[in-house]
């Protein structure tokens, strides 16, 4: 995803999750694969066009939730 803000989403997700003493690694995996996964959603929900961080945050948090 090369969008404005949306690898400040994927750190954010990271910092929060060793924040709650996740292993580096396991944060780190974790926010990268769930990065992924929100794009893969937000982008076949929206088409590639017009879609911003805000939707990757709140469907990270949507997959983070389960």
């Amino acid at each position: 995803m090369s969008y404005g803000g949306t690898g400040d989403v994927m750190a954010g997700v990271m910092s929060a999750l060793r924040a709650q003493k996740l292993d580096m690694m396991e944060a780190c995996m974790s926010s990268v694969a769930g990065h992924a996964r929100a794009g893969t959603i937000v982008r076949n929900a929206t088409g590639e066009i017009g879609w911003n961080a805000s939707l990757v945050e709140q469907t990270s948090r949507a997959l983070l939730n389960k």
